[in-house]
């Protein structure tokens, strides 16, 4: 089992095959809880790109593997969402709180999610999402938070400004 150079105990002895459940076509489909994370209605003012959210993964903590990032343009216009790694963030922005998807496990997000941080370099672009004229769009190709990672997502409108909503997925493994 390979380590990451910069993370010994990684990957941990939870992240191996054997102790995944396993779905009809023998692949993991379930190594820890998942969590979800919706900005609900939020407003992007004028059509320039507008920084959204900040999600840190502590070095301390466990992967992120996010399988779904979700945009809704909730206007007659176009939406753009956009992700980039290791921005430089001088605050984090309001903390949210993500969801775990096992009502009944006590356990909390290892992820810090920050609402409207202050950046002053994106980072790495990664990808984007566009949605238009209210039609929500969906991306589900993994994208993996290691610890001590960060994760920007920015947000742009096509339009003066209008609500979108973000749906963010993940598992902590």
């Amino acid at each position: 089992m390979a380590t990451i150079p910069s993370q010994p105990n990684f990957p941990t002895s939870k992240q191996v095959p054997d102790h995944a459940i396993q779905d009809i076509y023998g692949k993991q489909a379930y190594l820890g809880n998942q969590f979800v994370y919706n900005t609900g209605t939020t407003a992007i003012s004028g059509t320039s790109e507008t920084v959204l959210l900040l999600i840190t993964n502590p070095s301390t903590s466990k992967s992120l593997f996010f399988q779904s990032k979700k945009l809704s343009s909730l206007a007659a216009t176009s939406a753009t969402l956009r992700w980039y790694l290791s921005p430089t963030s001088s605050a984090p922005g309001t903390t949210q709180t993500p969801i775990n998807m096992r009502p009944a496990n006590a356990n909390v997000s290892q992820a810090v999610v920050g609402l409207t941080p202050t950046v002053s370099a994106n980072g790495t672009y990664v990808s984007q999402l566009n949605s238009i004229n209210y039609y929500p769009s969906q991306d589900s190709s993994l994208l993996i938070l290691d610890p001590g990672q960060v994760l920007l997502l920015t947000a742009q409108v096509g339009t003066g400004g209008t609500n979108v909503a973000v749906e963010l997925i993940w598992q902590e493994i």
